[in-house]
């Protein structure tokens, strides 16, 4: 995992840590997870997605920021009663 974290994520304190859970099958699916949204702002991105899952469905917000010419994922939000929550990686 932090293997993954590295090559992917910015580098700083996750306020719930590097959660992860595995099942199978696994309650995420990129195939069922649809971009609805982008908007890049200098060296700082959002993507909104749409997914459909049974425990984890709902709108979400990838922060992304540009670091060293390279796209990391800064944090995930989710939408909840009409804002934006963080949510785990």
């Amino acid at each position: 995992m932090d293997a993954v974290f590295t090559m992917y994520c910015t580098a700083r304190d996750r306020p719930y840590g590097r959660q992860a859970s595995f099942q199978r099958p696994p309650e995420y699916d990129p195939e069922r997870e649809t971009i609805t949204r982008t908007e890049i702002l200098r060296n700082k991105a959002f993507v909104d997605t749409e997914r459909v899952a049974v425990l984890g469905g709902g709108s979400y917000r990838y922060v992304l920021h540009k670091v060293a010419g390279c796209w990391l994922i800064d944090n995930l939000k989710r939408r909840e009663d009409q804002r934006w929550v963080v949510d785990s990686l």
